[in-house]
């Protein structure tokens, strides 16, 4: 009894997968994956029915129901290869996608083709990704039988999980072998993830600024400040300051007395930085400072191109909020009055900054920069809200009316091989290349003109590889 009512089920079963398999092929004859078990794209899972019957009757029948057990294996068989088929063919498609449109980072979602630029692609690239996409589904459609596609399905797989491992290894070291003018977009590329000085040593800082001791001599020291270290006050980016290593840089230059810094430069910018070795030196030094008789170059790199090649800025700066919040940040201030229209100059300093185009493109620039006087953050609001040519990676001065990451165009964010939700993490591309003076005859036999140069930081010359500028 019991035996019967079991070769009654297995009938059952083999009557439903054979009806469910035939209403499949007649309703959806184009599908991309034909399934030949009656499965659902959304949910891979056995009708009810079969699948209560598979887990009830394969256990009890040994030698009877030969057929439904093997029908079982070859089902989890088939599921676990399509659903790595699938997987390996959206992972493949997707990077094909990137790889073909460096615009921009494309996704391949199914049917769906989504841009995170925010300008609107051009309709013949967009029609061109739509093509692309059309072929990689066309590709995966499979009219042989069900034995020959399990065979195809593994060697795809396999074929598929090769590209795949290629491919993110490729993406990690930023370059498409035997492919020309393309290459996959980095998340943040190497030259921009800058070392992380808070979490070095005082012993492992001051070794670093050991090696960027530029010039010296009998009354005055040189380093090459790099990136992320403050003057004097710590930050929870970096804890260590310049003046916590007097000390050091004292028994380094072998002077007498404690060094004494001459002038300053900001946390994220690069470049010569100097310390006079006696107090008489410091003072001559800090008064050419004040008579504006030190000629300062800096070199940028700025997002958007004047229209002159060469000009002044002279615009009074203060101190005032940005938009209606009650953040304070450096503003400009200029003085209108002598157009007849009233403005306040409470607070305002005068400062005047001369720039000259070294090279360009229609969206950035090489400039080279000589302030005359030195305010705080004057090159950065000067250029940003002056010219509105803020500098890469300045964040602060590149909005009027808030703080947030630049925004850059298309294409230069394809030199850059950067992507736009990952510009927050550019660093300032602002460099104090090289101080220039004269001390007096009275302070030293030999008034001949000190010129201290100091090499950009890595992370500029990167830039200016990518964007092809000398």
């Amino acid at each position: 009894m019991i035996r019967s009512r079991l070769f009654s089920f297995v009938k059952c079963l083999n009557i439903r997968q054979f009806s469910v398999s035939r209403e499949l092929q007649n309703s959806s004859s184009s599908t991309q994956d034909p399934d030949p078990f009656g499965l659902d794209d959304s949910t891979h899972e056995l009708p009810s029915v079969v699948q209560g019957l598979y887990s009830s009757v394969a256990p009890v029948l040994v030698n009877d129901v030969t057929s439904s057990e093997k029908n079982a294996e070859d089902y989890k068989r088939w599921l676990d290869e399509t659903n790595i088929k699938r997987r390996n063919e959206r992972i493949t498609s997707e990077t094909e996608l990137v790889h073909n449109a460096p615009f921009g980072t494309i996704r391949f979602d199914r049917d769906n083709v989504a841009c995170e630029e925010e300008d609107s692609l051009p309709h013949s690239q967009m029609t061109d990704l739509l093509n692309s996409s059309s072929t990689v589904a066309q590709n995966t459609n499979s009219t042989t039988s069900r034995k020959s596609r399990i065979s195809s399905n593994k060697q795809s797989a396999q074929n598929n999980s090769e590209t795949e491992a290629t491919n993110a290894t490729l993406v990690e070291a930023g370059q498409q072998s035997g492919t020309k003018n393309e290459e996959p977009i980095a998340v943040i590329p190497a030259a921009y993830q800058l070392d992380s000085l808070n979490d070095l040593t005082r012993g492992e800082l001051w070794d670093l600024l050991r090696k960027q001791v530029v010039f010296q001599n009998d009354f005055i020291l040189a380093i090459n400040k790099p990136i992320g270290l403050p003057m004097h006050s710590p930050s929870k980016e970096c804890r260590h300051t310049v003046l916590d290593f007097m000390e050091e840089l004292t028994t380094f230059a072998k002077s007498s007395e404690i060094l004494y810094p001459v002038h300053r430069l900001d946390k994220d910018t690069t470049g010569v930085l100097l310390f006079a070795k006696t107090e008489q030196a410091a003072a001559i030094i800090k008064e050419k400072f004040a008579l504006r008789r030190i000629m300062k170059k800096y070199l940028v790199i700025t997002k958007n191109c004047p229209s002159m090649r060469s000009g002044t800025i002279d615009i009074p700066i203060a101190e005032g909020k940005v938009g209606g919040t009650e953040i304070y940040r450096s503003v400009l201030k200029p003085d209108l009055r002598k157009y007849k229209v009233a403005t306040s100059q409470a607070g305002a300093k005068a400062a005047i900054t001369h720039f000259k185009i070294i090279n360009s493109t229609r969206d950035c620039a090489f400039m080279e920069i000589n302030p005359e006087t030195g305010i705080k953050h004057q090159i950065r609001i000067h250029l940003g809200m002056g010219l509105g040519c803020p500098i890469l990676g300045d964040h602060k001065y590149s909005h009027r009316d808030k703080l947030a990451p630049q925004r850059l165009t298309t294409d230069l964010l394809q030199r850059l091989n950067v992507r736009q939700s990952k510009v927050r993490h550019l660093p300032l591309h602002l460099h104090c290349s090289s101080v220039e003076f004269t001390m007096p005859e009275s302070f030293t036999k030999n008034p001949e003109p000190i010129f201290v140069h100091s090499r950009p930081p890595k992370h500029f010359m990167h830039t200016l590889r990518r964007l092809g500028f000398k």
